[in-house]
């Protein structure tokens, strides 16, 4: 299975290989949870952030296929409000701390 974007997402990289391994899809999907139950339903495996599946992992429905084997390209985080909402304090506050855990 395979997600309609962004693209890296769909690319592999395996500790101890060069070069990034990237695998024909059977199917893409625009949106994780359809990916989700593709997979679930039997029809392929695909790569997920593991909030996504860590109950299906911990019941038994899903398997971690490489555990401790694949390492992930760090993604870019947007931040869009508005500025008449109440709150900015601690939404500044909230997005200073992602730049800081963020290295940004």
């Amino acid at each position: 299975m395979r997600f309609a974007a962004p693209d890296h997402i769909n690319t592999l990289r395996f500790a101890g290989l060069v070069a990034p391994v990237s695998v024909p899809p059977a199917v893409t999907a625009g949106n994780g949870e359809a990916v989700r139950q593709l997979v679930i339903g039997g029809l392929g495996i695909a790569r997920f952030s593991d909030f996504m599946i860590a109950d299906d992992i911990r019941i038994g429905r899903l398997v971690e296929l490489f555990p401790g084997q694949l390492s992930a390209e760090p993604l870019n985080i947007s931040a869009l409000y508005l500025t008449r909402v109440s709150g900015l304090r601690r939404l500044g506050a909230f997005l200073d701390w992602v730049g800081k855990i963020g290295g940004g």
